[in-house]
């Protein structure tokens, strides 16, 4: 076969088609975007202001090291504060190797073993500042670590937790019976077991 000749009907290398771009008055190409409300299909434009920027976990966590960071000359404790990766993401053959090695669902993200007052370390579980929730095997933890006299709690963003690990530190060198912290008002660790022995 003649390597020259073409299939008929074909033409090489083939056309690419050709894609009509939305022009630059068309409303999809038009800035600032009006949002419109789904109820109102006359399409004026909705008044509603749009919800601020929550920051997620992980950003917020950033945030914490990155003050210790700046903080470790000054409070060399810090340089112990550490991270507990548990909710990385992993496939589930590493998942299961990790469980083995000891992994455990529902460990504090932030841990200080430093002692303190009357506690032997710190314990924070890390939320961002609306609609964290805490989940059973993370309460569960935070309540184990209070009986073992550690200071556990919710802290809700990088600047709670930044002030409770300063308060925390404050306290002075580790003394029985000394020096102490109130826990947070409203209790988010008391507040799940209320509401799961009254069944909600």
């Amino acid at each position: 076969m003649d390597g020259n000749l073409k299939p008929t009907g074909a033409t090489f290398p083939p056309k690419r088609k050709k894609v009509n771009k939305p022009a630059a008055n068309h409303p999809w190409r038009q800035h600032p975007v009006k949002f419109t409300s789904r109820a109102n299909k006359a399409g004026a434009a909705n008044t509603a202001t749009p919800r601020e920027y929550c920051p997620v976990e992980a950003d917020e966590q950033k945030a914490v090291f990155a003050w210790a960071r700046t903080m470790e000359k000054t409070r060399p404790e810090l340089r112990r504060l550490f991270h507990v990766a548990n909710g990385a993401f992993c496939t589930e053959m590493s998942r299961l190797r990790l469980v083995s090695e000891g992994l455990r669902a529902g460990v504090p993200d932030l841990l200080l073993p430093v002692a303190r007052g009357c506690y032997h370390g710190l314990a924070i579980e890390m939320k961002r500042q609306t609609g964290g929730v805490l989940k059973a095997e993370q309460a569960l933890w935070l309540r184990a670590l209070r009986t073992e006299n550690w200071y556990s709690l919710v802290c809700y963003g990088a600047g709670h937790a930044i002030d409770v690990i300063t308060k925390y530190l404050n306290l002075g060198k580790f003394v029985g019976g000394g020096a102490s912290l109130e826990l947070p008002s409203p209790d988010t660790v008391a507040d799940f077991f209320k509401k799961r022995e009254a069944g909600i």
